[in-house]
């Protein structure tokens, strides 16, 4: 935002200075009343000069104005604090132009790498997406300010001040380039938990979604699958039952993603907290596999089973066990939810190119780690002996995770997630990157196990 921007709208805001704002903008506050069109011109400033931080500035001036409305000079104060560093933040001499990642060599059969593709300290980035495209790797994800999210107190997971990075490999991830211009993606081969391979224009939400519910009804999609009959199955979290646990809820579309169609729901049952993040899987059979994290968030926790981990607890860590159904007639019936052995969230699921089927989820607990497993019967059963782990955070607490894999065909699997950048774990805003894991089937034969008893317990 320029600085004219920022004197025409703290002015209109402001009819005084307040102790404490940023010298850059105490002044501005003495400019004098200002209209909507120079507000809307302040606005479109920004848009032009940083588009990435839209999402933040709007957030933080539709703060600001409800701080005014209310008379908080305190709260008005804070947030103008914030704008500033948010100004600060996008006007670094990296901000379009990130340092580039690449791998210490070039990896050898059998061997497992790890990078971190982006991972300024004052960021916090997280969730990325994986697009496997005709001729590069391309990771979306979106970074905030942590100088700003330590001032409003909310939570990085709450997304506010959200801005997209891209960050594209075309040698098939030994190398990465971060920017904050989208990308040509070309023909999209494979992406997990997106349309983007079936239908680019394709999505679904409540808002185009023909189902029973009344207005109280949203629908979060997570993943997708291609049903055998060529129908796609949409599944996410929802609330069908007023009053009742967050329920897995799927949609059916028959025309390639245009228009959807509720088909059935698994409502929870022994999970008191609810169900959430299902990850699908198509079978060679025409089978759909569903693999559930299973929360208890809400829950009083002298009602918990043994090995929940949350804030309530007393031990460290944050999840439980995955739950799986099968349907065998494209998502509109399931089979009774059966607990497996495999403890973490969420997962994301992959036919490898041998045929085994990969699954790769956070493990949030001792030892903090990404992980993945491997079933030899097409998603069936995991077999616990073949778990391995990717990457472990040391030091780490529970924000961390939410990996997504993809093959190439020359064999090497590149699964991207989230986690510490830095040995600051101590602040529930503490640095985060995205990074990639780059290994084969061979290492998946050979690699680290998870090196605790439970592990060796269950693995027998």
């Amino acid at each position: 935002m320029s600085k004219v921007g920022f004197q025409l709208l703290f002015a209109f805001l402001l009819s005084s200075p307040l102790p404490g704002i940023a010298p850059s903008i105490a002044g501005a506050v003495e400019a004098g009343p200002a209209s909507a069109a120079s507000i809307q011109k302040t606005c479109g400033d920004l848009a032009q000069k940083h588009p990435s931080v839209s999402r933040a500035a709007e957030w933080l001036l539709k703060a600001i104005s409800e701080a005014k409305a209310g008379k908080n000079s305190e709260a008005v104060n804070k947030h103008l604090v914030s704008l500033s560093l948010l100004e600060q933040w996008a006007d670094r001499p990296d901000y379009y132009s990130p340092p580039t990642a690449s791998l210490p060599h070039k990896r050898a059969k059998g061997e497992k790498l790890d990078l971190m593709v982006y991972g300024p300290a004052r960021d916090y980035a997280s969730f990325p997406s994986i697009s496997r495209c005709e001729d590069r790797i391309i990771l979306n994800f979106d970074a905030q300010p942590l100088s700003v999210l330590a001032r409003i107190g909310i939570h990085p997971h709450e997304q506010v001040l959200a801005g997209p990075c891209w960050t594209v490999s075309e040698d098939g991830g030994n190398s990465w380039r971060t920017t904050r211009k989208r990308p040509e993606y070309g023909k999209v081969v494979h992406a997990p938990r997106s349309l983007a391979a079936f239908h680019p224009k394709g999505w679904v939400s409540s808002g185009n979604l023909r189902h029973p519910f009344g207005d109280h009804f949203k629908f979060s999609p997570f993943d997708y699958a291609k049903c055998a009959d060529g129908s796609l199955l949409a599944g996410g979290k929802g609330f069908p039952d007023p009053g009742k646990p967050q329920a897995i809820v799927f949609a059916g579309s028959a025309d390639n993603g245009r228009t959807w169609q509720f088909l059935s729901q698994i409502a929870a049952t022994d999970v008191l907290g609810g169900y959430t993040e299902p990850a699908l899987h198509a079978g060679k059979d025409g089978r759909i596999i569903c693999v559930i994290r299973t929360k208890w968030d809400g829950v009083d926790s002298k009602l918990w089973p043994p090995d929940v981990r949350g804030s309530a607890g007393k031990e460290p860590g944050y999840g439980w066990y995955f739950y799986q159904a099968e349907s065998t007639d494209h998502g509109k019936t399931w089979s009774a939810l059966a607990k497996t052995g495999v403890w973490g969230h969420p997962a994301n699921i992959l036919r490898l190119n041998d045929g085994k089927v990969l699954m790769v989820y956070g493990h949030r607990k001792p030892p903090w780690s990404v992980r993945a497993i491997v079933s030899d019967d097409d998603g069936r059963t995991w077999d616990m002996k073949s778990m391995r782990i990717l990457h472990e955070f040391k030091p780490a607490l529970n924000d961390f995770g939410y990996p997504v894999a993809t093959q190439l065909p020359d064999g090497t699997i590149v699964c991207a997630y989230y986690g510490y950048s830095t040995q600051d774990t101590t602040r529930w805003a503490s640095p985060h990157g995205v990074f990639v894991s780059l290994f084969d089937e061979r290492w998946l034969m050979e690699g680290a196990v998870p090196d605790n008893a439970e592990f060796f317990k269950r693995a027998g």
